[in-house]
């Protein structure tokens, strides 16, 4: 009986390691095994699609989020201001990446999720900036 569960042994054997799997994974978790990996890679896909398409919503709470706040309360009216101009800059440059991208045939899904999330966090920080501006009536 020994003998004739050698070849059996072997076969299986020589399965798994024309699939690159462990000599020593039971048999029932052969055929399980791609199918969960499967998944978890499609779930994976999923998320990271859905991250990306998601990342360039723009909300004001969401910015808000990003940013520090009562970090411009020990500053001045002319730091304000200056910051308040390099931000708006920042912004039109991340529009005008946006603008570009949006040339190219994939650039309609790839320039709002490269520089969407760094251009809502921009408007965030100049809405905070505005803020700090009227709360310390530097115009």
């Amino acid at each position: 009986m020994a003998v004739a569960l050698a070849p059996a042994r072997l076969r299986g054997y020589v399965a798994r390691m024309r699939l690159g799997l462990s000599c020593a994974a039971p048999s029932s978790t052969v055929a399980v095994a791609p199918a969960v990996e499967r998944a978890a890679i499609v779930r994976a896909c999923v998320a990271l699609c859905c991250a990306l398409l998601l990342g360039g919503c723009e909300s004001y709470v969401g910015a808000r989020a990003t940013t520090v706040h009562g970090k411009h309360g020990h500053k001045t009216c002319a730091q304000l201001l200056a910051e308040h101009k390099s931000t708006s800059s920042r912004i039109d440059e991340l529009t005008a990446l946006i603008a570009k991208a949006e040339q190219e045939a994939a650039g309609r899904l790839i320039g709002p999720a490269v520089y969407g999330p760094p251009l809502a966090q921009a408007r965030g920080e100049r809405r905070i900036l505005d803020e700090a501006i009227e709360e310390k009536r530097c115009r």
